[in-house]
């Protein structure tokens, strides 16, 4: 090792399909916060939207964010993965948590059908 470089271990700890996930399921967040205020999000959000997915990003001037998948199923919107992270953390957790339509809203997610 020298001053240009570092070692990172990585390990995974089960593997999900994303289509297995069929049940609500709320793990607990820490950061849900920095979408849950309107203004944060506002501020430091944005949304791209595609035909079965949208993502949602909220970066701090790169010192705290929060990702998300959100996907897209017979006009009903599910946040299915959140990634988490700051400077010591990158954690992404599967989740199933429906968006009621004025979370897709405040989110901007558009059904693009």
């Amino acid at each position: 090792m020298n001053e240009t470089s570092a070692l990172i271990n990585v390990e995974v700890c089960e593997v999900k399909a994303i289509d297995a996930l069929t049940e609500t399921h709320r793990p607990n967040i820490s950061w849900t916060t920095l979408i849950d205020n309107q203004a944060t999000f506002n501020q430091y959000g944005s949304t791209e939207n595609y035909e079965s997915y949208s993502f949602l990003t909220v970066n701090i001037e790169s010192d705290v964010g929060i990702d998300l998948v959100i996907k897209k199923e017979s006009n009903t919107s599910y946040i299915v993965a959140i990634n988490q992270w700051d400077f010591h953390l990158n954690e992404w957790i599967l989740c199933r948590i429906p968006l009621s339509k004025e979370e897709e809203l405040n989110y901007q997610i558009k059904h693009l059908d």
